[in-house]
């Protein structure tokens, strides 16, 4: 009797081999590729397909930009909700709202039921994902919110929705048949639908932030201090220690001669060692024909914000150059 482990390691004649041909990896290579780029295209287009309708028919997001803007100014919060994957998307727009510094936050609906509806308040305003609207965590907490005189704003898809009913403004993030999950994909799983929602949320954000900021990336900077942005603006300042220093008795002429002498042209002012405040090439430019001192024209540091850790940049040229604050010092500064 042979070693049933005498031919191990030999494949029978009739099996495949383990590495397939290079013209079927190809081919595998290709069916992926395709599949990949079927999915982003239907996605791009149930994006277009709702911009195409918002460009038709904008009063709906028009009036939520303006309801929630009105709530930012009255210092009123904006608070995200949703179920499921709707609700992971609604947590990803309250971190790009945070970024563009509007206070948000997200009210899961299950935990809203069970004390966190205390957090809304009069004033605030609530945003509600869902894109079949029928969603009951969502639908059972709306009236509730309601009655503490709070606006809902909804996203949905299905305009006869218990949702789109009880809401006080709708953006409709619905979609053609043949784009929507089931159709596309065979599956229910949300995708498309998600993508739109999320695209929303993007573009709610950052027209909310044209109104309330004057300059949006300075805002996005400011919010990022941890992170790549706030790495790079730290890396590339010039620091205090680096600045030439004219005394608040200096004269202009004094501040020019040492501005020239630095690249960045802006000059500390001190008075017995103390640094006070700083002159920028902009401050020369508008005194240069008047006789003044330095402590006259400097933009005094007690007047610009520098309160907390989280403030990174204070705008104080006006022509993009920022003074640089780390942990609640001022540590230098980075512009043109």
């Amino acid at each position: 009797m042979d070693c049933p482990f005498s031919k191990m390691g030999e494949r029978p004649e009739n099996d495949p081999p383990l590495t397939p041909p290079l013209s079927e990896v190809d081919t595998g290579i290709n069916n992926i590729a395709n599949e990949a780029v079927y999915v982003l295209r239907l996605e791009s287009l149930a994006i277009a397909h709702v911009a195409d309708n918002l460009s038709s028919n904008s009063g709906s997001f028009v009036r939520a930009v303006l309801a929630i803007f009105q709530a930012h100014r009255a210092r009123g919060k904006v608070i995200f909700t949703g179920m499921g994957k709707s609700g992971k998307i609604a947590q990803k727009i309250v971190a790009t709202f945070l970024s563009l510094g509007i206070e948000t936050t997200f009210l899961h609906p299950t935990e809203a039921l069970h004390g966190d509806l205390g957090t809304v308040r009069e004033g605030d305003i609530v945003i509600a994902l869902s894109n079949s609207g029928s969603t009951s965590e969502i639908n059972n907490i709306i009236p509730l919110i309601s009655s503490r005189n709070v606006q809902v704003i909804s996203v949905c898809s299905e305009p006869s929705s218990t949702l789109v009913r009880i809401s006080n403004i709708v953006i409709d993030s619905s979609i053609p048949p043949p784009l929507q999950e089931i159709a596309a994909f065979g599956v229910n799983s949300p995708t498309t639908s998600t993508t739109v929602q999320l695209a929303i949320g993007d573009a709610l954000a950052l027209t909310l932030s044209g109104l309330i900021h004057l300059d949006v990336s300075k805002t996005f900077s400011e919010n990022h201090p941890g992170g790549l942005i706030g790495r790079r603006l730290m890396d590339d300042m010039i620091k205090f220690a680096d600045l030439p220093r004219i005394s608040i008795f200096g004269s202009l002429l004094e501040a020019m001669e040492a501005s020239f002498m630095h690249s960045s042209r802006c000059v500390l002012v001190h008075e017995n060692d103390v640094i006070l405040g700083i002159v920028s090439p902009e401050r020369i430019r508008q005194n240069f024909r008047k006789e003044v001192k330095a402590g006259e024209i400097m933009i005094r540091f007690e007047c610009l914000p520098c309160h907390d850790e989280r403030c990174l940049v204070s705008d104080f040229d006006g022509r993009g150059m920022v003074l640089l604050h780390r942990s609640g010092e001022r540590v230098g500064i980075w512009g043109n």
